[in-house]
């Protein structure tokens, strides 16, 4: 990987407001012609420092307004294999290796709280779960990218 300077800095923030930005307006915004724009966003994505983009969608508006997060206490050895079967749940939007009493971090999005019960089938289903603590949410205040100095 190659180091970032100060312009690939500026992109990134750029991007990380608006995904969708062309490069000509990038490029405005940080002293680059579009073409130069594009060739340092392809480095970045080559360099693996840019790994996607996605749409942010509105959880309410498609009928997925529960949040939850449940931190999984699982037998040790297993975890690379538990985290295999823990994304083939739709509902879990993210999984992270965790510190402490706990070894797994989810978070699972559903319709209602109803919805749960049949996740935690799915997760209990899977060998060396052998324990969870669930935190509801009622609201989410902020949710933002990943801060660039």
């Amino acid at each position: 990987m190659t180091g970032i300077d100060e312009v690939d800095l500026a992109i990134l923030r750029v991007l990380s407001d608006d995904a969708t930005a062309t490069n000509v307006a990038i490029g405005k915004q940080v002293n680059l012609s579009g073409p130069a724009t594009f060739e340092r966003i392809k480095r970045l994505k080559n360099d693996g420092i840019i790994t996607g983009s996605r749409t942010e969608i509105d959880p309410h508006a498609i009928g997925r307004p529960f949040l939850a997060f449940i931190f999984l206490k699982a037998k040790g050895g297993l975890k690379k294999k538990q985290v295999k079967e823990l994304e083939k749940i739709p509902e879990i939007e993210e999984i992270h290796s965790t510190a402490g009493q706990f070894s797994i971090l989810l978070k699972v999005r559903t319709r209602a709280a109803a919805d749960m019960e049949d996740i935690f089938e799915r997760i209990y289903a899977i060998e060396g779960v052998e324990s969870s603590e669930t935190i509801i949410t009622f609201h989410t205040f902020l949710s933002r990218a990943p801060h660039i100095p």
